[in-house]
């Protein structure tokens, strides 16, 4: 367990289940972003993947619980890497059967989603919620949009081409 190994590392003289209880409660509310089904739901016959730094059961008892049906749920728990690591990233091009160049890879963490993704060749997009400012050290993505509905138009101009 890795909250209890960052006690032991910190000096911290307490028990860490249920702090990672209370986190785990939290994570169990999440909810998706009120256009997040929408989207889906355009894309509909498009390969899609969720790459989460997540554990197997509470995401896919998310997914489920809110109806957001994926072609492969890869997460970190299952590959035993987390992102911007190679190795979830690989399994998602293996879970979809495309190569990366071929896959756009959409999430909000310039360091996690947009640096691991770009290294392997895969398009990136970063939902930037926030209207924050791309600093120079930042990775750079192909898109940025302000949710996922913005990608839309721009996958609609790909298909076009």
């Amino acid at each position: 367990m890795s909250l209890a190994r960052a006690f032991r590392e910190f000096g911290v003289e307490a028990d860490p289940g249920p702090y990672s209880d209370l986190l785990q409660r939290e994570w169990l509310q999440a909810r998706p972003y009120p256009e997040v089904a929408g989207v889906l739901e355009a894309l509909e016959g498009v390969p899609r993947a969720v790459v989460s730094n997540a554990d197997d059961a509470m995401l896919k008892e998310i997914l489920g619980r809110h109806g957001l049906a994926f072609d492969a749920v890869v997460t970190s728990e299952a590959c035993r890497s987390y992102k911007p690591s190679s190795p979830i990233f690989e399994a998602a091009v293996r879970e979809l059967g495309l190569p990366p160049e071929a896959i756009l890879h959409v999430g909000d963490s310039l360091e996690a989603d947009v640096r691991g993704a770009g290294r392997l060749g895969m398009m990136t997009a970063w939902v930037n919620r926030a209207g924050e400012s791309l600093k120079a050290e930042s990775p750079r993505p192909d898109i940025i949009v302000r949710d996922l509905g913005g990608l839309l138009p721009v996958l609609r101009g790909a298909g076009s081409r």
